[in-house]
């Protein structure tokens, strides 16, 4: 039994042991009005107690991906959000268990405590630091009372929009504003989350690659194969110069249309000049596409064939730059044979591709998932090809591997793959391509 009148000075907050992960659970799933399944992400299970007695439970995990009032708040831009996102934690859930919901100041003593513990916890076991925590709270349930008692600061007000559970990645409007609540965990966090320069303690969730003038030219000399399919009359950029910028984007970071047309923007001169942008007779300048002939030039371009020139040009610049290492290796050791380059080939089902619809009777019915099949180089741990299948994941994946390494015929690279690809066609696709292979055989026994 909790006492009527709890010592808030004994309360201790603590991180949940892997062994209490269950009682967790089910605690939360019958007591919290939301339910409960799992978290996203990143995540960390935390309790309070006094003594051996269990109050309250907290839960953490990684930050909504979109929240408007919480990105004004920070003022940062779209891509720093995205490079910086997991410095935010998420407080999903907060609990307290039943006798102890009556106790005054108990929820903010709780709040404070969690808190305190939030970053050493978070990177010990993510091995990633947090600036700033963040939580919803619904207005038609309660007031955030404990939130403003604990120091917390409000900033807004969410859209009223939850993710659609299941197949792809989408949203609904379910029509409930919730407050948002956000506490930072250091003084300075608000500005370092926007600063212009990362912390180069961070880890950054997506790695950005910006690319030499010596590689915009070798990619823009790649992308002339692709054929252009566009009509003549009122072209004014080349499909391999839009397709030189679209790639280079990708690669550093950037995501939407708007931060594909500032990155095209903000490229020199001597760059635009390089991959053949439009001149501007009026002012003597290279202009990039604006955003009206993104719209149009994207609906036109040829994924596949854009894709497969990718890869090759990728796989070209992984290679060279590994022969160039192995011949330094080679002359400072005497002349000793070059290290084999090897890549591992191996597919997976693409996160949220399963396309769900109902069928005759109202019941939700699942279609074939878009599958990715992935050449890593293992090396530089650079994919130098892909290819997308569905269907029968024996059958299709076989299939998929024998197109795949076409484009690596006759460069004596040893290929690598796992039980499924021990098939007679495979082997001899891969035979008749002169290539080196390993493949793992199962024990029959």
């Amino acid at each position: 039994m909790i006492p009527t009148e709890i010592p808030l000075r004994e309360v201790r907050v603590r991180t949940v042991r892997p062994d209490e992960e269950p009682r967790w659970n089910d605690l939360m799933r019958q007591h919290h009005y939301l339910g409960f399944r799992n978290f996203c992400g990143k995540r960390l299970r935390q309790v309070a107690v006094l003594g051996d007695q269990w109050l309250a439970l907290i839960g953490w995990h990684a930050a909504a991906l979109h929240c408007a009032a919480r990105d004004r708040w920070i003022g940062w831009t779209s891509l720093q959000r995205r490079q910086r996102l997991f410095l935010v934690a998420n407080q999903s859930r907060f609990l307290l268990l039943c006798e102890a919901g009556s106790c005054p100041h108990l929820a903010s003593r709780v709040l404070g405590l969690s808190l305190r513990q939030l970053p050493r916890e978070w990177l010990r076991l993510h091995a990633a630091p947090v600036l700033l925590a963040e939580t919803f709270v619904d207005p038609s349930f309660f007031s955030g009372t404990c939130y403003r008692a604990a120091n917390w600061i409000e900033v807004g007000n969410t859209q009223g929009f939850g993710r659609v559970r299941g197949g792809a990645i989408g949203y609904h409007s379910h029509g409930v504003a919730k407050r948002v609540f956000v506490y930072p965990l250091r003084r300075d966090a608000r500005q370092q989350l926007a600063a212009t320069q990362p912390d180069p303690h961070w880890q950054p969730h997506r790695p950005c690659i910006m690319l030499q003038l010596s590689q915009w030219r070798s990619l823009f000399a790649y992308l002339d194969q692709i054929p252009e399919t566009r009509g003549r009359r009122g072209l004014r950029y080349p499909l391999r110069t839009v397709l030189t910028i679209l790639i280079a984007a990708r690669l550093a970071g950037q995501q939407n249309l708007t931060e594909l047309c500032d990155f095209g923007r903000a490229l020199s001169q001597a760059t635009l000049a390089a991959i053949g942008s439009r001149l501007r007779p009026q002012t003597g300048r290279y202009e990039a596409p604006g955003i009206s002939s993104w719209h149009y030039i994207l609906k036109r371009i040829d994924a596949a064939e854009a894709e497969r020139l990718l890869a090759a040009w990728t796989a070209e610049q992984v290679f060279d730059e590994e022969e160039d290492c192995a011949e330094d290796e080679t002359a400072d050791s005497g002349g000793s044979e070059a290290p084999l380059q090897v890549i591992a080939i191996d597919g997976k089902v693409l996160r949220g591709s399963y396309d769900r619809d109902l069928d005759a009777d109202g019941q939700p019915r699942d279609k074939a998932p878009q599958q990715q099949l992935s050449a890593l180089e293992i090396h530089s741990g650079t994919v130098v090809g892909q290819l997308g299948f569905t269907g029968q994941k024996d059958d299709a994946e076989g299939a998929a591997l024998r197109q795949l390494v076409e484009q690596f015929a006759g460069t004596g690279i040893c290929m690598t793959a796992d039980a499924l690809h021990t098939q007679r066609p495979t082997v001899e696709k891969l035979l008749a391509l002169q290539l080196d292979f390993v493949l793992t055989v199962k024990d029959l026994c």
